[in-house]
């Protein structure tokens, strides 16, 4: 049965006044703890690389030099000396579970609007978002339901490639902050941009398409 405009407006806060901005929200604040951190790892591991090749240079030599002493100064407090360590990996966790809200969010609200006959734009940024990072939907199974994968359950258990490799936040070789799990790998500072791309897109469609707003 098609929702006539009150039914959308009386549901317009719903949607749109407390969850979509509240995932939101999730992401820029577990993206604000990450992604500084990433930015320095990466630029750590390319001036090791660089000094390794032997290009590197003065600022490479001094880079490494200030990473070796925030390794030992987190030694020496009784911390996990890595960069990325348990807390960082939590923090990725909880942002690939707030990606995969923004997600659900986009799929409402691509209901919301279709008995309007106004879905097109939506769909097009769902679309957008999950051609590139489709699968944290299944990842985000994975966190939740993890205890059945490991024993050979699971929903998605058809999508394994290596059944050696767990679930979990880790880095590649170049120093970004990974969801990994059975062969699959997301990069979750760029999908979590690309779900805040959503969302302010999300943000404005919804508000032009049930009350004219531009």
């Amino acid at each position: 049965m098609a929702m006539d405009q009150d039914v959308n407006s009386a549901t317009f806060m719903l949607h749109l006044g407390t969850t979509l901005p509240f995932w939101d929200r999730a992401v820029r604040i577990q993206l604000s703890r990450i992604q500084p951190l990433q930015d320095w790892v990466v630029r750590v591991n390319a001036a090791a690389k660089r000094l390794e090749s032997g290009t590197g240079s003065s600022e490479d030599e001094a880079l490494i030099g200030e990473a070796k002493d925030v390794v030992a100064r987190r030694s020496m407090a009784d911390i996990d000396p890595f960069p990325y360590g348990m807390q960082i990996r939590i923090d990725g966790v909880f942002l690939l579970l707030a990606i995969r809200s923004i997600l659900t969010m986009a799929d409402r609200i691509v209901t919301q609007l279709e008995p309007l006959g106004k879905a097109g734009e939506a769909i097009a940024a769902r679309d957008a978002f999950t051609s590139r990072y489709g699968l944290v939907k299944d990842l985000r199974d994975v966190v939740i339901h993890y205890d059945e994968y490991v024993v050979g359950q699971g929903r998605r258990r058809d999508l394994i490639v290596d059944p050696n490799q767990g679930a979990g936040v880790t880095d590649d070789v170049d120093g970004y902050l990974i969801f990994a799990w059975a062969g699959h790998r997301i990069r979750l500072v760029d999908a979590a941009k690309e779900a805040l791309v959503l969302s302010e897109s999300l943000a404005r469609m919804f508000g032009k398409a049930v009350f004219g707003t531009r």
